[in-house]
């Protein structure tokens, strides 16, 4: 039917159009309506906190953990896991990927010390037989001596016997010289012969036992037994035993003494100690053979190399520390026991993220002296004892050849107890596909972590931008770091804002005895000095965590105030 074109302007609209009209848009409300699952699925809309992603809800409002406005995020994609990226979309996010390597890893272990003695130079002199000092050359502490110098006169009467013995005995032998019998003769040498070993027992040096005897067979028979009683000479001259410094002296003169008193200690300081302190979570790393950088800053610029010759079997209990022995030629006499130094060990590490000995080469040492270095079949020249290799004082298992893999320490993302990172692959649209992987991840060396499993040489990471990644997934519904822990069962992250500095068992400072040990205690984040402080939280956790739990309840009062 036409209308003439009059009938529509500023008129009605005709009954019939306007029942066409309607039906038009009844039916097209119905097919916006579908009951198709996918369709519905595809257009839902969740709501999430841009601080807690983990939180999911199918309508408005605020986070229930810090109580901010929700914001709409899209259900999960059909698309897969992953991320796809342009090249103008990366240079925006700022990501960057690195290729895993297999190279050489170093940890640096920086510890700190002091200059002691060498316990194997250090001498006390002692009165050997009893009697009284008649004569200190050496007055006071702290002076240099040489071997061989007279440091006390020591009059003693059981040396006065001694000595009249040995010259009866020479006065006797001079007297049957001539009309003794043979078998007399031998008699009389072998008392000789057991006054003179009474005299060395008794700290008479060779040399003056040769000069009573010259005495003696120098002078007529009467001239000798009044020599021999004269008070003037019946003192023992005890000498220095070694060359070095008088470090402490425990007599005066004119003091009887005992035997086996203490009367001087000297120590020899042309070979020192450097004893380092090493922290629990160090012992495992160090090694006979490391090489040592010392520093001194008495002295500065003073640097001095060293190896570890031993490392203490048991510890501080107080400072929880072993003692790592370096010995350190010092011919001048610049190091001075008690100077405090520091100390640098770069520790090599092998494919499994153990230790990777020194290569001590053919080096041959002694078993009681490992300061004691000799080539094979060679004795020890301080015990006589045969060399051993010196590698027998390496555990086989840190031996290995094999570089480890390494990734940026800004590669990985990391929780109390696992890490994952994005791994990056190139399309041949240009773009480039980020998916998660779970890692197992070694020792830090460095700017580096090893990888131990998950990773192959080749693959390539993101090492900057990891988190724009992960949070760009985890607002879009996709698979991401929360969803690793959520199946692991574990804690959702590591906090940034632990409220304590200090171990909750020791008191100490996080971070003094090296990298804290982090722990989950009832659901809670506690952080230690040194793994050796665990168990001791775990068996007493009312105890151990009162003041964490009291740190915990004051952050969120101030959250809730805010």
């Amino acid at each position: 039917m036409r209308f003439p074109p009059s009938s529509f302007h500023g008129g009605a609209v005709p009954p019939l159009l306007l029942a066409l009209g309607v039906l038009l848009l009844v039916t097209a409300g119905c097919t916006s309506r579908s009951d198709d699952p996918q369709a519905t699925e595809e257009t839902a809309v969740l709501w999430t906190c841009s601080m807690h992603p983990s939180v999911r809800l199918l309508e408005t409002g605020i986070c229930p953990l810090c109580s901010m406005e929700l914001i709409p995020m899209k259900a999960a994609s059909s698309t897969g896991d992953g991320l796809r990226l342009s090249e103008r979309a990366r240079r925006l996010a700022r990501v960057r990927t690195v290729e895993v390597i297999r190279g050489p890893a170093e940890v640096e272990i920086n510890l700190s010390g002091r200059i002691t003695y060498d316990e194997t130079r250090v001498r006390t002199l002692t009165a050997w037989s009893a009697g009284r000092l008649e004569k200190l050359h050496v007055d006071a502490s702290g002076v240099r001596i040489h071997e061989g110098e007279h440091l006390v006169d020591l009059y003693s009467p059981e040396l006065v016997a001694a000595r009249k013995e040995l010259v009866q005995a020479i006065v006797t032998a001079r007297e049957i010289a001539n009309n003794g019998s043979a078998q007399i003769r031998g008699y009389t040498a072998a008392n000789i012969e057991a006054a003179r070993e009474k005299l060395q027992i008794f700290g008479l040096s060779p040399g003056q036992i040769d000069e009573i005897e010259t005495t003696a067979l120098g002078s007529g028979i009467g001239d000798a037994r009044e020599k021999g009683t004269r008070k003037g000479r019946l003192t023992a001259t005890i000498n220095a035993p070694i060359s070095g410094v008088v470090i402490e002296k425990y007599r005066r003169e004119g003091e009887y003494v005992k035997v086996g008193d203490p009367i001087y200690t000297i120590a020899n300081l042309d070979r020192v100690w450097v004893m380092l302190d090493a922290f629990e979570a160090d012992i495992g790393k160090l090694r006979y053979g490391q090489h040592v950088v010392i520093t001194i800053p008495a002295l500065p610029g003073k640097e001095v190399h060293g190896t570890i010759e031993l490392v203490d079997w048991d510890l501080d209990e107080k400072t929880r520390t072993a003692g790592v022995r370096i010995g350190i030629d010092n011919p001048s006499g610049v190091l001075r026991p008690g100077l405090l130094v520091e100390g640098k060990i770069l520790v090599t590490l092998s494919a499994d993220g153990g230790i990777r000995a020194p290569d001590l080469g053919d080096v041959f040492t002694c078993s009681m002296h490992p300061e004691v270095r000799g080539l094979v079949g060679a004795d020890c020249p301080r015990c006589k004892m045969r060399l051993i290799p010196a590698r027998a004082f390496t555990p086989e298992e840190s031996v290995g050849n094999l570089d480890p893999l390494l990734i940026p320490s800004t590669a990985p993302l990391l929780t109390g107890r696992r890490a994952v990172v994005y791994i990056a692959e190139e399309l041949d649209s240009g773009d480039e596909l980020y998916q998660l992987r779970e890692i197992e991840l070694g020792p830090r060396a460095g700017g580096n972590w090893v990888v131990l499993d998950g990773l192959e040489e080749g693959e390539r990471v993101v090492a900057r931008g990891a988190f724009r990644i992960d949070g760009s997934l985890q607002l879009e519904g996709r698979a991401g770091l929360l969803d690793v822990l959520r199946r692991a069962g574990e804690p959702e992250a590591v906090s940034d804002d632990y409220p304590l500095d200090n171990c909750v068992v020791t008191g100490l400072e996080l971070g003094s005895m090296g990298e804290p040990a982090i722990e989950f205690i009832d659901g809670i984040e506690v952080r230690f000095c040194c793994s050796g402080c665990v168990p001791k939280a775990k068996a007493d956790p009312e105890r151990y965590l009162a003041e964490l739990r009291n740190a915990l309840d004051e952050n969120d009062s101030r959250r809730e105030n805010r």
